[in-house]
């Protein structure tokens, strides 16, 4: 997570999203800048903004996308199998659910983009 955070820093993405309107972009509350967690939609459209072509676009953004689902320790299908065997706590067992819908909507986002 940390190294997610790091890359995400480093990259276009901040730049990009902080010249928008405040409430337009999810930032953190205790040093106002852009958070790395963004609707879909809005990550999509700082890809179009930072890239020259439609194709570009489509990389970048996959590749923000690639990148995000591989800065987990675990695959939603391990991440399942862990919550189907049960004998986790109440937290544990919220903490794999989210996971597991943020990894089903990064999938789903990959598998609408066009093949690069």
């Amino acid at each position: 997570e940390a190294a997610a955070e790091r890359a995400w820093e480093a990259g276009p993405g901040p730049q990009a999203l902080g010249s928008l309107r405040k409430n337009a972009v999810v930032r953190n509350k205790a040093s106002n800048k852009v958070a790395r967690w963004q609707p879909a939609a809005l990550a999509r459209a700082a890809a179009a903004h930072v890239s020259d072509t439609e194709g570009a676009a489509d990389a970048k953004y996959r590749a923000l996308l690639e990148r995000e689902l591989g800065s987990y320790a675990t695959t939603r299908a391990e991440d399942e199998e862990e919550l189907d065997r049960g004998g986790c706590g109440a937290r544990r067992g919220l903490a794999l659910q989210f996971r597991i819908q943020a990894k089903r909507l990064l999938e789903r986002e990959l598998e609408a983009l066009p093949i690069v």
